[in-house]
């Protein structure tokens, strides 16, 4: 029980990172990108 509660509050801080726009730096391969490609990535929405 304790095991899946942690996964959850994991899971919640993620998420608010990824929609929040600060994850961006989660996404695979968004920081080999280069910066031109980077510049059409929308973090915001």
């Amino acid at each position: 029980m304790t095991e899946r509660i942690i996964l959850i509050i994991i899971f919640i801080v993620l998420g608010i990172l990824l929609f929040s726009g600060k994850g961006s730096m989660l996404i695979a391969g968004y920081n080999t990108m280069p910066v031109e490609k980077r510049r059409n990535y929308d973090e915001k929405n």
